[in-house]
């Protein structure tokens, strides 16, 4: 069972010495990870780390529709560090429902690996269309059986919260602000230009105006 692993150089931890013999959610994952040694480490550490803690962990998993931009699915990454900071209680995970990885059950599997016990999946969505009410529902609760002794749910979507309203404001004021500073910059590039020709050309008017219309076209 455990040759892959150990031509990987990977060593197998003395359970003996650990409070408890199993972990749930984990046995039917060893399977798929005698495939994969460079994650049996991971797993066998998780393992342990479910032993020795006193307390269940609670891991959120956040979910959005994915993009074939990778610009896109890495602001996904960035909101889960922001989470992870509010609430360090949590082991934060994300995934994508399509288009690209972590899948949802990756990102399932990812929770669990990091000792959750409870695992909670929010639709990083805005309304409660079909994505947010079947789609990721569905593929969380195929995830899930893989995993037999966890406990998880799915929140609903983002929705109407005061939090977004400041979020709408701040990018509008921001927008605004933005605008202002390029009004100022082009009316400083002006006068910048208009300094340049009147040191160029002085008291010249038909040189100055073919210099402006040079520069113009």
């Amino acid at each position: 069972m455990y040759s892959a692993v150990r031509k990987q150089g990977y060593q197998q931890p003395n359970t003996a010495e650990w409070p408890c013999r199993s972990t749930p959610g984990l046995p039917s994952i060893w399977k798929g990870l005698i495939q994969r040694p460079e994650r049996f480490q991971m797993a066998l550490q998780a393992s342990y780390n479910h032993c020795m803690r006193t307390e269940p962990r609670k891991a959120i998993l956040l979910v959005d529709h994915g993009s074939r931009l990778a610009e896109a699915n890495n602001l996904l990454a960035e909101i889960a560090k922001l989470v992870e900071q509010s609430g360090p209680e949590y082991i934060v995970q994300q995934a994508h429902m399509e288009l690209a990885e972590p899948t949802i059950a990756q990102g399932f599997d990812a929770c669990v690996l990091a000792g959750a016990l409870e695992v909670t999946v929010h639709p990083y969505m805005l309304g409660p269309g079909r994505h947010a009410t079947q789609d990721i529902p569905r593929l969380v609760a195929a995830a899930a059986l893989r995993h037999p002794g966890i406990v998880y749910r799915v929140t609903g979507p983002l929705g109407v919260h005061e939090g977004l309203a400041s979020a709408v404001l701040d990018r509008v004021r921001e927008s605004e602000s933005n605008a202002e500073q390029s009004a100022q910059e082009e009316l400083e590039d002006k006068a910048r230009l208009a300094g340049q020709r009147q040191r160029k050309y002085g008291a010249n008017p038909e040189g100055a105006r073919v210099a402006n219309t040079t520069e113009t076209d």
